[in-house]
This record gives C-alpha cells, structure tokens and sequence, in this order.
C-alpha cells in the first residue's frame, strides 16, 4: 500500500496523512496545499457504487444538507482501482466524532433531527441506484450464518451460537417491515458515522455513505435507534422517546404507517446485526479488536434489548 501513489492520481503531492480509529474501511485524513480530504480504501462488495454516492450527495447538497463529496482523480474517475482495493477521496466535513457511551442528550436530539432532514431531502430523489450492494439484507444474512452453523456442528461455538441463532431469526420474522416503500437512505446511519460542531452538540453531518440504498425507512432509523440506545449498560428508553419525536419533526414525507413502524424497524436491525456479530464469531472477522467470544455477547446483548423493547 502506497498511499502517496494513490493520491497522485488527484494531483495531490507533498501530503501527510494521518490513520483513522479502525473500522470497516480502511481510512486517512488527508492534509495537502489544497485543503484536508478524507482518503478510504473500500470493498466492491461492501459499498455503493461511487456513481450512486455522487448522485445521492448532488442531490441533497442543493436542499442545503452538508455531506462529504466524492473527488474525481485527474482523468476524471470516481475512485482509483489499485492492486490492493478501491480507493476513494472525499471532502473532508470538520468538526467531532463520538461513541454511543459518550453521547449526550442533546447530541443525540440534534442527530436525530438531521437524519429527519437528511431523508427529508432525498424523498423526491428518483435516480436508479445500483444494486450491486445491499447493506441490511436480513435473508441473506441469515442464510450465511446458517451456513455456517453447519460447517460448524459439534463445535463449543456452534453450542454457544446456535440458541442465539434461533432467537435473532424470530425478531427478524416477527418484526419485519420488508413490506413498506423503499427509499434512498443512508444505510448506516449509527453514531459514529456523524460529524458534530468541534464545539457545540450540533450534529453536522452524516458521513461514510458507502452504505446508501433504497431501503424501509424503518431501517435506517431504526439502526440509528439502536446505535444510541443500546448500550452495555442497558436500553435507553429514555433516550429512544426523544430522539424519536426529534426524527419525526423533520422528516416532513413520513406517512403515519412508516412512523409506527420504526419501533419494529430498529428491533429487525438488532436481530440482523445480532446475527452479523455471530457470523464474525465464526469467521473471525475483527474489525473493532473483538475476538469470537466478545462478538457472541454483543449478539447476545443486542437480541436481549430486540426482546425486551416489543413494547415500544
């Protein structure tokens, strides 16, 4: 990996670069004569399409949503394609991240209403967009963990994963809402994947849209729910109730159906994600510095509060 070869692609040259916290891309902070850009290597099969992103982020820039941009190398391309992946150069958003432990009340209000405009803004956004990536596709997350299952019969995992297993499969079943209208979301909308002022609780914006799609709206703020409420020290109803009526203030095109479903949404992406975090456990995909057993109790976690929030 040749970060500086990378970015002579866009001209860039004499720049420093700082590595990002770890995550599922693999991420720099760019610093140049030309400003401060935001330089990722991405997975093919586990990201948009840099069409479908600059499309989708046009867009909401001219209703006046701030979003990182998509920066086309000097002949013109959307990303580089190299030997050791895809890679992407953005603008860079200034401000703050933070972590769900960390978040405060108001933050989490200010987070919930942009996501409100954000999705406000992109309803009337009828462009195609590939779909060569779905990122919250329950059935084929559950079809890879069953697999796994099998191939792993006998095994002390397979004992641990396999009750889990069984419980995340039937809040998926019950709390689907793969019946509703599609519409373009930010696919991962959690909290780390926004930018607050550097020093007020304001969120900015919402960052990292390799994930965007035509999903339930359910979903995507369902998943934001979940980034903010489930937590290891237990579900923040609390939280849940504002940031809730937070979201529902801003998205302007939200039909009463879609709003009494988000409860169910958020439940689905806990059970999906429950079963992601089973999968890593078995496959030892680390992302995060999590080893199979911690993997397993954040599933075990994240079906728990699925259960126990069929209330709400």
């Amino acid at each position: 990996m040749n970060i500086h070869e990378v970015l002579s692609e866009y001209g860039i040259a004499d720049a420093t670069s700082i590595a990002l916290p770890a995550g599922t891309n693999l991420s720099f902070r760019i610093d140049c004569a030309d400003g401060t850009f935001l330089l990722q290597r991405v997975s093919e099969a586990e990201s948009a399409s840099a069409l479908d992103i600059a499309a989708v982020t046009a867009h909401i820039i001219e209703k006046e949503i701030e979003t990182p941009q998509v920066i086309p190398t000097q002949s013109g391309e959307l990303e580089t394609v190299r030997g050791d992946g895809i890679w992407r150069l953005c603008t860079w958003i200034p401000g703050r991240t933070t972590h769900s432990e960390y978040l405060s009340t108001d933050e989490a209000r200010s987070m919930a209403a942009l996501l409100g405009r954000f999705h406000s803004a992109l309803a009337d956004f009828s462009a195609p967009l590939s779909p060569r990536y779905a990122f919250h596709d329950c059935p084929a997350v559950e079809a890879h963990l069953a697999a796994l299952q099998r191939q792993n019969v006998g095994s002390e995992l397979h004992e641990r994963i396999a009750p889990l297993f069984e419980r995340a499969r039937a809040v998926c079943v019950a709390e689907s809402v793969s019946d509703f209208p599609l519409r373009v979301c930010h696919g991962d909308p959690k909290v780390a994947n926004v930018v607050f002022d550097a020093d007020a609780y304001a969120a900015r914006a919402y960052i990292d849209l390799g994930t965007v799609g035509r999903y339930p709206v359910a979903i995507d703020v369902g998943d934001m729910l979940r980034s903010m409420c489930s937590l290891a020290t237990g579900f923040r109803y609390d939280r849940f109730s504002e940031t809730l009526d937070a979201y529902r203030a801003e998205a302007t095109f939200l039909t009463d159906a879609e709003s009494h479903a988000i409860p169910r949404g958020m439940r689905a992406v806990m059970a999906e994600l429950a079963m992601r975090y089973l999968a890593d456990a078995y496959e030892q995909r680390i992302f995060v510095g999590k080893d199979a057993s911690a993997c397993v109790a954040r599933a075990q976690l994240l079906v728990t509060h699925a259960e126990e929030t069929r209330s709400l």
